[in-house]
C-alpha cells in the first residue's frame, strides 16, 4: 500500500497544476475590462538631498555641497526671486502607489496612494530670502527650517484626464 502511495503521490501533487499547463488564453476586451485584481505599483523611495552617499565614509560633514533653489516670479514687468541655499537632509517613504482604476460610472483614472509613512531626517534650507538677483549672496535671511520626524498616510489621490 505505501508503495503504490508513493507511486500516485506525484500525479495527485500535478492535478490542481493541470490547469497552468495550457499557457496564457488570449482574452476579448470587455472580457479584460472585467478583469480586477492588484494591478498597480508601489514604490519606496530614499531621497538624500545634497547628502553622501549611504555607504560612504564621510559621516563627518553631512553637506557635500552648497546649493541654492530659486523660485522666480514676475509681476508688472519686475521679477524676484524666493531663494532657498543648501536645501539637504534624507526624505524616506514607504509604499507609494500608482494604479489604473475605473470608477462606478464607467470613468478612467490613475489613483496616486498616498505613503503609509513618510521619514524626514535632518531637511531643511540654511536660509530663505527674497532677492531681486538670484546670483547674488543672501544678505538679509528671513529664517531656516529643519525638519525631523516621521508623517503617516492613508488615502488616494485621484487623476482624471479631459
Amino acid at each position: 500500500m505505501k508503495t503504490a502511495m508513493r507511486a500516485l503521490l506525484p500525479l495527485i501533487l500535478l492535478l490542481p497544476c493541470g490547469a497552468t499547463l495550457a499557457g496564457p488564453q488570449p482574452l476579448a476586451d470587455n472580457e479584460l475590462a472585467a478583469v480586477r485584481g492588484a494591478d498597480g505599483i508601489n514604490l519606496a523611495i530614499d531621497l538624500h538631498l545634497n547628502l553622501p552617499p549611504p555607504n560612504s565614509s564621510n559621516t563627518s560633514d553631512l553637506t557635500l555641497t552648497k546649493s541654492k533653489l530659486t523660485i522666480g516670479q514676475t509681476v508688472d514687468g519686475r521679477t524676484a526671486y524666493l531663494v532657498f541655499n543648501n536645501v539637504s537632509g534624507r526624505i524616506q517613504m514607504m509604499s507609494l502607489g500608482l494604479s489604473a482604476n475605473t470608477a462606478d460610472d464607467g470613468t478612467n483614472y490613475v489613483a496616486i496612494g498616498l505613503p503609509s509613512e513618510v521619514r524626514f531626517t535632518n531637511v531643511g534650507v540654511d536660509s530663505i530670502s527674497v532677492q531681486s538677483d538670484a546670483s547674488t549672496p543672501v544678505t538679509s535671511s528671513l529664517g531656516k527650517i529643519t525638519l525631523n520626524g516621521d508623517l503617516s498616510m492613508q488615502g488616494q489621490l485621484r487623476l482624471w484626464s479631459h
